[in-house]
């Protein structure tokens, strides 16, 4: 388990440096693109500099899920409101305009008792992945 844990921590580093230029790149690129006049050109370059920022945070998130399951977790057990944990999981996913999001939780939940922390990059998977397949059935 060490061993994954230093290649996890090895390639995580070399692919974050190149993401991170890439990232640095794309700003310049869509710095560049607001000051083009307005029409399809600019919108069809903003669209596609947003997807690969998009697949960029995707990447960047499995390299962190790999360090983190390579590494000992220790849990923060504590009660918290899931609907607040949803909450903030929607504040932090990017979702397509062209989505609906209906939130029906049951009132007068009782508090959960978990790793809030933890729970959120769960529902975060979980939002995010429902995203990108309700964007791919679109397609």
């Amino acid at each position: 388990m060490a061993g994954i844990g230093e290649t996890a921590r090895i390639v995580g580093h070399d692919i974050r440096n190149p993401l991170e230029a890439i990232a640095g790149d794309l700003y310049l690129i869509d710095d560049d693109a607001a000051s083009l006049p307005d029409g399809a050109a600019r919108r069809s370059l903003q669209e596609s500099v947003k997807n690969i920022e998009d697949n960029l945070r995707y990447i960047a998130k499995i390299i962190e899920d790999l360090q983190d399951y390579a590494r000992v977790m220790k849990p923060n057990i504590e009660k918290f409101d899931f609907e607040k944990a949803l909450s903030e999981v929607l504040l932090i996913v990017p979702i397509a305009n062209n989505l609906q999001v209906i939130i029906d939780i049951e009132k007068n939940l009782p508090q959960c008792t978990a790793d809030f922390s933890m729970l959120k990059r769960i529902l975060s998977n979980l939002v995010h992945n429902a995203v990108q397949a309700c964007q791919t059935t679109e397609n």
